[in-house]
């Protein structure tokens, strides 16, 4: 951590949320590379027991790896991997849950609460990428510090970190589905474009991503923050464009609904008229009025001739 219990929460909120979006577009990734993190280095994740041995243990880690393989190997074949995509929706919430309370450990500790002794490196990410990363808060994530009273008196209460982790795994959930979406949404399209040419390529891209998104969001505060808004923004599109389609079919269900209540108006006013005409059949002038038969115009006639009778003598 930097120091700043503000930066540290949003950066540990931001990475909570990052791991839950990575679930969208591979939950066996995801959930493998965090378990194979853990394993190699357990002061990075700083999981629990119980986390450590869901998702850390070498059999565990073997099992995600296995999955992780054959959803490769189905969602680069274009007739599999629309069976995979909506098998995993309702299998991601789930993952999305193990993959945000994995990153739990690197929230602030709250207030009055001793740390964990897993806890305790310090990591140069700028020093990493080749920079300089002198000063606290460049590059650096300190999972364990010994604070000033200072920091300490600004510490978050037991209470606030307990909403916040309530939030993050509840708020993970819905963007986990819209990253989803999003990633169906894309696929679907290079299908009906390429006619499913492009699915191993952006197969692979998503396992990059994934891969990149995770190892850096670990290792870089910020790198965290800008990821988690990528996914939110991914997120929104995906949301407005699901509700603006949603408008449009019930703009067309409302107007085909009045269309049809106008013809079922006009056809029973011609069912009333009709039986008001047996029960109570009225002349042509009552039933039309004198002046309505006057203006009605009459058809030409022709002229009568009498027939010529011509006289014969016998």
């Amino acid at each position: 951590m930097s120091g700043n219990p503000i930066f540290d929460y949003i950066s540990s909120a931001a990475l909570s949320l990052t791991m839950a979006g990575n679930t969208g577009i591979s939950p066996f990734l995801t959930l493998f590379l965090l378990g194979f993190i853990e394993a190699a280095n357990p002061e990075l994740l700083n999981m629990g027991e119980t986390m450590e041995l869901i998702l850390a243990s070498w059999w565990s880690i073997a099992i995600l790896g296995i999955l992780t393989v054959a959803e490769l190997v189905g969602k680069c074949i274009p007739a599999i991997d629309e069976l995979i995509d909506s098998a995993e929706t309702f299998v991601i919430p789930a993952i999305s849950i193990l993959a945000t309370m994995a990153t739990m450990g690197m929230l602030p500790t709250p207030e009055g609460y001793e740390s964990d002794a897993g806890q305790g490196q310090t990591i140069d990410v700028i020093g990493i990428f080749g920079g300089d990363g002198d000063g606290v808060g460049e590059g650096f994530r300190n999972l364990q510090e010994e604070f000033d009273q200072d920091v300490d008196s600004n510490a978050f209460s037991e209470g606030f970190m307990t909403f916040t982790k309530i939030g993050l795994v509840t708020f993970g959930i819905g963007l986990s589905l819209a990253i989803h979406f999003f990633k169906m949404l894309v696929r679907v399209s290079s299908l009906v474009c390429t006619g499913g040419c492009c699915q191993p390529c952006i197969t692979i891209v998503e396992y990059l991503v994934v891969v990149f998104g995770v190892v850096l969001a670990i290792l870089a505060p910020a790198f965290a923050i800008i990821t988690c808004i990528a996914l939110l923004v991914a997120a929104g599109y995906i949301i407005r464009a699901k509700c603006f389609k949603k408008e449009e079919i019930d703009s067309d269900k409302s107007s085909g609904n009045e269309e049809k209540k106008s013809n079922e108006d006009k056809r029973i006013d011609v069912a009333l008229a009709s039986a008001e005409w047996v029960d109570n059949p009225k002349p042509p002038t009552e039933a039309f009025g004198a002046t309505d038969l006057e203006d009605v115009p009459l058809p030409p006639q022709k002229p009568s001739v009498p027939p010529s009778v011509e006289a014969q003598t016998y």
